[in-house]
């Protein structure tokens, strides 16, 4: 005969321990909670590249604008 009873076991449901109950999902809710994990972390790495570019083209102007200013030799002051 079949049985009329389930038996159940995670390692978070524990005796006295609720602050683990939040962690017990069922199987098809952490698979779901991967793929919100990864939209976020696309969209991460998506703002960290376009902030990665303007800083590099930042760089780049900045450099620019080093090798363009008149020098003044190791040693001297400018008098104004």
């Amino acid at each position: 005969p079949e049985s009329k009873h389930w038996r159940f076991h995670h390692e978070k449901f524990q005796r006295g321990r609720p602050e683990f109950l939040a962690e017990i999902r069922k199987a098809n809710q952490t698979v779901t909670a991967d793929f919100e994990e990864i939209a976020e972390l696309k969209k991460e790495v998506k703002e960290l590249r376009s902030l990665l570019e303007s800083m590099t083209n930042d760089v780049s102007k900045l450099s620019g604008m080093m090798h363009s200013a008149p020098q003044t030799p190791a040693g001297e002051q400018e008098i104004k």
